[in-house]
């Protein structure tokens, strides 16, 4: 009952809509997981002694600090490293339209949120070299302030995902801690079928 106690303790959140790389381990979509099997809300950046990109402190966004170059997924925790193995078919894939999609983060413990953004790999990414920055569109496809308001249960953004991106593709959320330098990761493996739009509101 105590190391219950300390796992929920510790519990923070995932995106379980689409199913994050993380959460489809969970639910045993994604097999071979390791650690996040269990604790797909976990995948935390901190500066602890983790690897850092540029080493700096994590004050800013994705872009310009947090985990190295290669370490994105498992947000540099090494007890999460399985995240980090980057193939074009190691990780099951949820098929998505271009447009607007609902991206929906399920939270496991209240924390105050001050921003979430969302990004996509390049149109020319590789899918079988292991993520960094440079697969990615360093602008990204949202950036909503949240004004340090408490997590509830959920929340859902809509993310236009751009016409011109289609099959294989990575969308990485971040959810920056409002009271800490923390910021939570989860990777999201989507197909993306360019043969129709989906609908705006």
């Amino acid at each position: 009952l105590a190391s219950l106690a300390v796992q929920q303790a510790s519990a923070h959140g995932y995106i379980e809509s689409p199913k994050s790389r993380a959460y489809m381990c969970r639910t045993n979509v994604n097999n071979d997981c390791g650690g996040v099997t269990y604790e797909p809300q976990s995948v935390e950046y901190t500066t602890n002694g983790r690897s850092n990109y540029q080493d700096k402190a994590c004050d800013g966004d994705f872009t310009k600090c947090g985990p190295a170059d290669g370490n994105i997924a498992s947000g540099g925790m090494s007890r999460f490293g399985e995240m980090d193995i980057q193939t074009a078919t190691r990780w099951e894939k949820t098929d998505i339209k271009p447009g607007l999609n609902t991206f929906t983060w399920h939270y496991k413990a209240a924390h105050p949120i001050r921003y979430q953004e969302f990004y996509i790999t390049k149109k020319d990414w590789n899918p079988n070299e292991a993520l960094t920055r440079d697969s990615f569109e360093l602008e990204p496809l949202l950036h909503v302030d949240m004004d340090n308001q408490m997590t509830g249960e959920r929340t859902s953004h809509e993310v236009n995902i751009p016409a011109d991106h289609t099959g294989y593709h990575v969308v990485l959320s971040t959810w920056k801690v409002g009271d800490t330098e923390a910021t939570f990761y989860q990777v999201v493996d989507v197909n993306i079928d360019g043969d129709e739009v989906a609908p705006s509101p």
